[in-house]
């Protein structure tokens, strides 16, 4: 479920989708924009996976949160 396997997609993975989500991540913004922005070209995905991939990047160091928007790690 994290890497992508025989049976796991890399799209399914959430590495995979961290990393779409990293792309949408351009500028800081809240969840709920990154969240709008991000299902309109990845609708088959629900908001559970994404908040999911969102932990995920943020146990990693990948993103954080300052003032209530998301934003890539900057170190």
């Amino acid at each position: 479920m994290i890497l992508p396997k025989k049976h796991v997609r890399v799209k399914a993975s959430l590495l995979g989708l961290g990393a779409a989500i990293i792309e949408e991540l351009e500028r800081p913004m809240t969840v709920n924009h990154l969240w709008n922005q991000y299902h309109q070209r990845h609708s088959s995905v629900p908001f559970v996976r994404f908040a999911l991939v969102l932990s995920f990047l943020f146990t990693l160091g990948v993103i954080e949160e300052d003032q209530g928007l998301l934003q890539r790690q900057t170190r």
